[in-house]
C-alpha cells in the first residue's frame, strides 16, 4: 500500500464489518442486539399493526420511496464553500410537490450513524448506555441498519421492501427485503486491496476488468437508477412498496462528469475536487428528477423521501476519493472549525408528503421524518423528538456524543 494510514483504516474497517465471532462471542452479541432491538420495536409500532386499519387501508397503495444519499451538502453549503447554486433543482423538487426543509442536518456525522438514527426513528443513547461511550464496537450499529424499525413496521401492514444496495457493505444487501438490487457488490476489504497493491494495478494495466472498481460504480450506479425507474413504472406484485434506495452520488469516487459520462481516474485527477464534486452533484440532480418523474406518473401520491444521511467530507481530512471511494482518514471530529462541520453534517432534506405540507418544519432532521409519516397516514401518535445533531469523538469513543446543533443550523 502506497498509503499506510489507508491500510490501517482498511483493515479496521474490515474488522468492524467482517468480524468472525466465537461461539460464546456471537451469544453475547445477540444479547445486546436483541435487547436493544426490543427497545427499538416493541413500542408503539405494535400498534400501527394494530389499530386504525381503515386509514391504513386508505394508504395502502402508496408507492414509499425513500432515498439516501452521500455526502449530499445542504444548499447554503453549496453556495457557501463550493459556490454552486442549487436553487434550479430545488425549485424543480418543489414544483413536484416536495417540501425543502430549508435548515436541516443529519442527526450524526457518519452514515452509519446517521442511517441508524433515521431508520429506527430514534436517537442512539441506549446503545452507549449498553455498550458504554468508549466502545470502539460497530457490530450492534451495522445490525441496525439491516433490521430495523422502519421497514418491520411497513410490512406490518402489508407493503412489499425493496432495497437497492451500494458497495458500502452495511448496506449492500438486506436478507429481510423482498428485492434485492445492486451490482457486482465486492466485500470492502477486497476493492482495498485490489486497488492499492500492485498485483491489481498491474491486472488494470493488463485490462482485466474485474479490479477496475471505477467502471464497477459507474455501472452500478446506471443500472440502479435504471432499475428505480423500472420499479416505479412497472405494476409488479400487487400492494404498496416501500423502497429503500443508497444512493451513493455525489459521494466519491468521482466517476461521472455532469452528463454522465465515466471519466478515467486521470480525467478525475486533472480536475479540481470542486469540480469534480459539482460535476456528480449536476448529474445527481438529473437523476433523481427523472426517477421521481417515473413515480408521479405511476402514482401521483407518492411519498418520497430525498435525503442525505452526511454531507461532504471537509478537505483538510478526506479521504480517498479518487479510486475506490472509501471515507479511509481516521478524523477527530472535536477538532473540526465550524465551518467544516457544518460542511460534513449540514444536508440537503426533501419530503413529498401529499395533504400533509403542514407537518414540515424549517429545522426537520432525519430522526422525525418517519414519525411524522407513521403519524400522518398510519394514524399512529409518535411524539416528536428535539431536532439535534451530534458529532461522535472518534474511532474508539463510536456512542460518546458532542452537541453541535447551534454550529450547524
Amino acid at each position: 500500500f502506497a498509503d499506510q494510514a489507508s491500510l490501517e483504516a482498511a483493515r479496521l474497517d474490515f474488522e468492524a464489518s467482517q468480524r468472525e465471532f466465537t461461539w460464546t462471542e456471537q451469544s453475547i452479541a445477540f444479547e445486546t442486539v436483541s435487547r436493544f432491538l426490543r427497545i427499538l420495536i416493541e413500542d408503539e409500532l405494535v400498534r400501527v399493526e394494530q389499530e386504525n386499519l381503515a386509514a391504513q387501508r386508505q394508504q395502502l397503495e402508496r408507492i414509499r420511496a425513500y432515498w439516501q444519499q452521500g455526502a449530499r451538502a445542504r444548499a447554503d453549503v453549496l453556495q457557501q464553500i463550493y459556490g454552486f447554486d442549487n436553487s434550479e433543482f430545488l425549485t424543480a423538487l418543489g414544483d413536484r410537490g416536495f417540501g425543502v426543509i430549508e435548515r436541516s442536518a443529519a442527526n450524526y456525522q457518519r452514515t452509519s450513524h446517521s442511517l441508524a438514527a433515521s431508520l429506527n426513528m430514534t436517537y442512539l443513547d441506549a446503545i452507549g448506555e449498553s455498550l458504554g461511550e468508549r466502545s470502539d464496537d460497530w457490530v450492534l450499529i451495522y445490525r441496525l441498519l439491516e433490521d430495523y424499525k422502519v421497514w418491520r413496521a411497513l410490512k406490518g401492514v402489508g407493503y412489499r421492501f425493496i432495497h437497492f444496495g451500494t458497495w458500502w457493505k452495511p448496506t449492500a444487501a438486506n436478507r429481510f427485503a423482498d428485492e434485492n438490487v445492486n451490482w457486482k457488490a465486492i466485500p470492502t476489504f477486497d476493492r482495498f486491496f485490489w486497488a492499492a497493491t500492485a498485483p491489481g494495478r498491474l491486472a488494470l494495466m493488463a485490462g482485466l476488468s474485474w479490479f477496475d472498481y471505477r467502471s464497477h460504480q459507474c455501472e452500478r450506479l446506471k443500472h440502479k437508477f435504471a432499475r428505480l425507474e423500472e420499479v416505479a413504472a412497472a405494476p409488479g406484485p400487487p400492494g404498496p412498496k416501500f423502497v429503500f434506495a443508497h444512493v451513493l452520488l455525489p459521494h466519491p469516487p468521482f466517476i461521472f462528469d455532469a452528463e454522465g459520462r465515466c471519466l478515467s481516474r486521470a480525467e478525475a485527477e486533472a480536475r479540481s475536487r470542486q469540480q469534480n464534486y459539482i460535476g456528480q452533484l449536476t448529474l445527481t440532480n438529473r437523476l433523481l428528477l427523472a426517477a421521481i418523474d417515473k413515480i408521479l406518473a405511476a402514482d401521483e401520491n407518492a411519498v418520497i423521501v430525498v435525503q442525505a444521511d452526511e454531507g461532504p467530507w471537509p478537505a483538510s481530512i478526506a479521504g480517498d476519493e479518487q479510486s475506490i471511494g472509501m471515507d479511509t482518514t481516521p478524523a477527530e471530529w472535536a477538532a473540526m472549525t465550524p465551518a467544516e462541520t457544518k460542511e460534513k453534517v449540514a444536508i440537503l432534506n426533501a419530503i413529498r408528503l401529499p395533504g400533509a405540507e403542514a407537518e414540515l418544519y424549517p429545522v426537520l432532521t432525519p430522526v422525525n421524518t418517519f414519525r411524522i409519516i407513521f403519524n400522518r397516514y398510519f394514524g399512529s401518535d409518535f411524539a416528536l423528538l428535539p431536532d439535534e445533531s451530534y458529532l461522535y469523538l472518534d474511532n474508539k469513543h463510536l456512542y460518546d456524543f458532542v452537541p453541535v446543533t447551534e454550529v450547524v443550523r
